[in-house]
């Protein structure tokens, strides 16, 4: 037997029905003679790493502040939080340098970070003198909410979205 936890509920299924309902959202599945975890919802949350909850908690242990601040605390958090930029810019080969700079920036989540993404994909194509209208989006058939919520909104907006099927 394998009990499957989802948010809400707590059932137990023969083991040859699970990959049916893994449709319907389970989140972990407990393997009830060893008790060991599978987690299987990383599209929500992941672990981290040992390594990284360890560099969070030096960071923090040395006082918190926030890095807009412009007292001493702020000051220092900003620092540590452009050289987290910077060394994530060079680990993903970003041109940190001169007018052209490529930006990292920090986003809570996948949903945020999908507005962002789209949201400015808008603005920078009307700040381009050459486009004279609004432009053509192509998302897949599959995709989070958070993107067809705001493909949605750019066609309202007056651009074109074609949806791709998994198959096309």
């Amino acid at each position: 037997m394998i009990l499957i936890g989802a948010s809400t509920r707590q059932r137990q299924f023969r083991l040859g029905r699970v990959p049916a309902l893994l449709r319907d959202g389970p989140v972990v599945l407990y393997n009830t003679r060893v008790m060991s975890t599978i987690y299987l919802d990383n599209n929500a949350t992941t672990p981290i790493l040992p390594e990284v909850a360890d560099a969070m908690r030096a960071c923090q242990s040395r006082g918190y502040a926030n890095p807009a601040s412009g007292h001493r605390a702020g000051r220092r958090a900003r620092k540590v939080l452009e050289e987290a930029r910077e060394g994530i810019g060079q680990i993903l080969g970003a041109n940190l340098a001169g007018t052209h700079a490529d930006r990292v920036i920090f986003t809570s989540g996948g949903t945020e970070a999908n507005n962002l993404a789209l949201r400015g994909l808008v603005a920078s194509h009307g700040a381009s003198p050459k486009n004279t209208g609004p432009g053509r989006l192509v998302i897949s058939a599959i995709e989070h909410p958070s993107v067809t919520g705001t493909a949605e909104a750019m066609a309202r907006g007056g651009w074109s979205v074609d949806r791709l099927g998994v198959e096309d």
